[in-house]
């Protein structure tokens, strides 16, 4: 991801109106996520569970798109392409190979401190009841989780460490203060999760925010947010399998 200059100083890559848009956006979000987990869960039925499980995940792809596609025409506005919030195109093998190298090293360095964070916070800061019931039971909701999982990763990481954290980036001129912004949003938009996920959210954003910066792309970082999510999916439906089974 290389940062867009004019005259030695980085510049915008959307209009200021199309930030301002898009942080009402994240303000609704964080809003309204509570009360869809809530309409999920709030059913004795486990078919119409599985029904409102299906329906959440497809609207929660149709809002990812939808929401990077408002952000691609902001940048269309300004003549950024993709590509260049992305950080450029794979010249090689070794570029492709040094990337999923990078994001997955990323992600298990993740992963370690986030089992230390949780061993150390305690048992009260465990995930909430609500969340851990969006996660995948069926073949179908399966395929659903793997499917947004990616679409999360690539989606969310060109959002926040690549349009976000450019338009702070160019209003505040300080880099730090660019990925800590953009990482409290990352944060703010899942508050719905509780407050103590939110904060680890955030310091999450900031830590793909510096690995974006580092390394002037946004791929290492799709890399290991689509696979965390995707592990997350995979395993604990494993469990939910194999318990059912015996």
């Amino acid at each position: 991801m290389q940062p867009h200059v004019s005259n030695g100083q980085s510049r915008l890559v959307a209009p200021r109106l199309h930030l301002a848009v898009f942080l009402w956006i994240q303000i609704w979000m964080a809003a309204s996520g509570a009360s869809i987990l809530r309409w999920v869960v709030s059913t004795t039925d486990p078919n119409a569970f599985h029904v409102r499980l299906v329906c959440c995940y497809l609207l929660m792809l149709a809002w990812e798109w939808s929401l990077f596609y408002f952000v691609w025409l902001g940048m269309k506005k300004t003549g950024v392409s993709l590509r260049a919030i992305i950080g450029g195109k794979w010249l090689s093998v070794w570029d492709v190979a040094r990337d999923i190298g990078t994001g997955l090293a990323f992600w298990l360095l993740w992963m370690v401190a986030l089992m230390v964070f949780a061993k150390l916070s305690g048992p009260r800061h465990r995930t909430p009841e609500i969340v851990r019931a969006m996660l995948p039971r069926t073949g179908l909701e399966f395929t659903l989780w793997i499917g947004l999982s990616a679409t999360a990763g690539f989606c969310e990481e060109v959002m926040y460490r690549g349009y976000l954290q450019q338009q702070f980036l160019a209003m505040s001129r300080s880099l730090p203060v660019a990925i800590v912004g953009q990482g409290l949003l990352f944060g703010f938009v899942h508050i719905y999760q509780g407050l103590f996920a939110a904060i680890t959210i955030s310091i999450i954003g900031m830590l793909f925010g510096s690995l974006a910066a580092w390394r002037k792309s946004l791929r290492p970082g799709i890399v290991a947010h689509a696979w965390y999510d995707g592990i997350i999916g995979v395993v604990l439906y494993l469990m939910y399998v194999l318990h059912h089974i015996q």
